[in-house]
């Protein structure tokens, strides 16, 4: 059973999972390059958006 966008469960589990220590890792780079961001926005928006578009090319499965 595919779950939204085609990718499997336990692959979602995945992508969620590595998810965190992204969104972690830039915001430690806007620490490092004095970036302001109170809301976090710019850091979730360019780190976690971009892995999950790679997560979900990596992980899609063909449908029949």
């Amino acid at each position: 059973m595919l779950g939204g966008g085609g990718v499997e469960p336990w692959a979602a589990i995945i992508v969620g999972v590595v998810g965190a220590p992204v969104l972690i890792g830039w915001n430690k780079a806007a620490d490092m390059f004095k970036y302001d961001d109170p809301l976090e926005a710019a850091q979730l928006h360019a780190g976690c958006e971009s892995w999950g578009v790679v997560s979900l090319v990596c992980s899609q499965t063909r449908s029949s």
